[in-house]
C-alpha cells in the first residue's frame, strides 16, 4: 500500500515538473512564434504618432496586443488542432500524414 503511494506520488511530482517547464516556455513561445512583438511594436508607434507617449500604460497596450494576437493565430490554432492534436487524442493517424503514406508506393508503406 505504501509502494503504491510513492509511486503515484513520483508520477504527480513529474508531471508538476514537466507542467512548469512547459508553463516557463509559453513566454519564449509567444514572443518567438507568434507576432505578439510586432502588434505590440506598432501599438506603440500608433501610441507615439498620436502624440501621446505616456496615455494608453504599457499594460494596455499588451493586453491589446495579446488580444489581436489570439485573433490572428486563431485559424492556425485551430488548423493544429484539428490536424495534429485530436489526431493524437483518437489514436488515429493525421489526415496531414496520410496522403504522402499513400504517394510513397509500395515499398515505403511495409
Amino acid at each position: 500500500m505504501i509502494a503504491q503511494a510513492t509511486q503515484v506520488d513520483g508520477q504527480n511530482a513529474v508531471q508538476i515538473l514537466l507542467l512548469l517547464g512547459g508553463i516557463t516556455l509559453v513566454p519564449a513561445a509567444l514572443f518567438t512564434i507568434t507576432g505578439f512583438t510586432r502588434i505590440l511594436i506598432v501599438l506603440g508607434f500608433i501610441r507615439t504618432g498620436l502624440g501621446t507617449p505616456t496615455a494608453p500604460p504599457n499594460q494596455v497596450l499588451v493586453g491589446i496586443a495579446l488580444f489581436l494576437t489570439i485573433f490572428v493565430m486563431m485559424p492556425t490554432i485551430k488548423a493544429v488542432n484539428h490536424d495534429a492534436i485530436q489526431p493524437l487524442r483518437d489514436k488515429r493517424q493525421s489526415p496531414a500524414i496520410n496522403p504522402p503514406i499513400q504517394r510513397s508506393g509500395p515499398i515505403a508503406q511495409e
